[in-house]
């Protein structure tokens, strides 16, 4: 899409399960959005990461590729590390909110949640 200098440019893929959008504009911003799975993350830098049991991978048009962390030098780290920071955060997040959901879950579907109803003195 544009209009005159300004433009705005978006991909998607689409996997089974699994939907990464994009987008760029003129002015140089960027975002992501991703859906499905529940282990795909937007990072700060612009970039679609995704959490599998081995560490944190990089969507890179086409495939998913481990990213290079604290093996070497900085220099050669393919994310820095406020990006890292950040996808750590939010892995955790995701996963005390998991917890959190299915405690509530368990606790309302053992009959206590009802047995307390009406009750009040």
């Amino acid at each position: 899409m544009s209009r005159g200098d300004d433009w705005a440019r978006t991909a998607r893929v689409s996997t089974p399960g699994r939907v990464v959008a994009g987008y760029q504009t003129s002015s140089g911003e960027s975002g992501v959005i991703a859906r499905g799975g529940g282990n795909v993350y937007a990072g700060e830098d612009g970039n679609v990461y995704r959490r599998s049991q081995g560490g944190w991978e990089h969507y890179n048009g086409g495939g998913w590729t481990p990213t290079e962390r604290s093996r070497e030098t900085p220099a050669n780290r393919s994310v820095d590390g406020a990006t890292m920071s950040q996808l750590n955060r939010d892995s955790r997040g995701r996963a005390q909110s998991a917890n959190r959901t299915q405690a509530y879950r368990n606790w309302s579907s053992s009959g206590r949640a009802r047995a307390g109803r009406g009750r009040r003195r």
